[in-house]
Order: structure tokens, then sequence, then C-alpha cells
């Protein structure tokens, strides 16, 4: 995936996507990858569910809600894009409730 990405070969990335599909052990970047070639095949709402259901296993992925938000936001759903910007924000935070260690 990571060569075809590479070369901007986006048809290949969607379609490795669609054949093989991710697990739980895919990376975020590869996650966001995926998305980005889904969208740039004009499969922008296959990015937005797929991230959706990374989301559902990474709940406290910040930049990942970030990346979701922005799908949303280009596709005019702004109330949904900025949910998901506080959500991603309130993720990248510090939790001061936390000693340093």
């Amino acid at each position: 995936m990571d060569l075809y990405y590479s070369k901007k070969d986006y048809n290949a990335v969607a379609s490795l996507f669609e054949d093989a599909g991710v697990t739980g052990l895919t990376d975020s970047e590869t996650l966001v990858r995926i998305a980005a070639s889904l969208r740039a095949v004009g499969k922008t709402g296959s990015a937005i569910s797929m991230l959706e259901k990374a989301l559902d296993a990474r709940p406290d992925d910040g930049p990942l809600y970030l990346v979701v938000a922005g799908y949303y936001g280009q596709i005019g759903n702004t109330q949904k894009a900025a949910e998901l910007t506080e959500k991603g924000k309130a993720h990248l935070a510090p939790d001061l409730s936390r000693p340093n260690q």
C-alpha cells in the first residue's frame, strides 16, 4: 500500500482497501492514507465510514478525529465537522489531572 500511495496511485490503494479491508492493527497513518486515496477517487463517503469505524476502536485518537472532521467539512457538514474537531482537540490536550511521570 505504501508503494502505491507514494506513487500517487490512489485507485490501487482504494482497490487494495476494498479487497483486503483493515484490521484493528492497522496504524492510524495507513488509515489516513487509505482515506485520502478513497477521497481522491471520489469515494469520500467510504473514507468517512472507514475512519468512523476506526474511531470506534480508537476513541482516544485525537488526530484521527481531526481528519474525519476535515472530510465532513469538505462535504459541507459543518456541524459534524465542528463536533469532531472539538472531540479531536480534547484528545490532543494534555491531561492536567495527571502528575508528570
